[in-house]
């Protein structure tokens, strides 16, 4: 399939509770005309290599930045809306992650190595799996997965502590899992 195409959702990997999923975000509930979400709460998000950087929307490119409070292209909005009927394939609740600045969402590359991408985030469409995420493990910092393939997990590329660590414009892409501390990801309240 081109990249450029729209890419269609296969229903059949996702774990639904007796619910059909073919509606808008914002639809009403079931249950009355009010639909009864938390509201979705912004967060900083700190890579374990160093948590004095924090994933940034950077241009269009989604890197790792020195801490700036007051920019907002730090701050990462976490919409847990349909955690309760999309789950990966071990349960893990999903979310998306829209940049409080630019109002882009997070999008899962198609493979291993590739750069993580950004959005446009539209809550009223219908939903695009691509944007789906989910977090794993007991501790504060999780791995970041995409929700359809939960092998592969967000990654700051290059950034080991033995090789350097981190620095200001590191990429952010997709890796499988090798248990490094620049797969874990810690969501601090912003």
């Amino acid at each position: 399939m081109d990249d450029d195409q729209p890419k269609v959702v296969d229903h059949s990997q996702h774990h639904y509770h007796h619910h059909h999923h073919y509606y808008h975000h914002d639809q009403p509930g079931c249950h009355g005309s009010v639909n009864i979400q938390p509201k979705p709460k912004i967060y900083r998000v700190h890579c374990k290599v160093d948590s004095s950087y924090a994933l940034a929307d950077h241009e269009g490119t989604v890197i790792l930045a020195p801490i700036d409070p007051t920019d907002p292209r730090q701050g990462w909005v976490r919409d847990d809306s349909l955690s309760i009927h999309i789950k990966d394939e071990n349960g893990f609740p999903s979310f998306f992650l829209i940049n409080k600045g630019s109002g882009r969402a997070l999008k899962h590359p198609s493979g291993a190595g590739q750069r993580v991408e950004l959005m446009r985030y539209d809550r009223g469409a219908l939903l695009d799996g691509s944007m789906l995420w989910t977090a794993a493990g007991e501790e504060e910092y999780k791995a970041v997965r995409l929700q359809n393939n939960v092998r592969l997990n967000m990654d700051a590329f290059g950034c080991v502590k033995e090789s350097g660590g981190v620095h200001g414009g590191t990429i952010i892409g997709v890796w499988e899992w090798n248990g490094g501390d620049n797969q874990r990801w810690k969501f601090v309240p912003y």
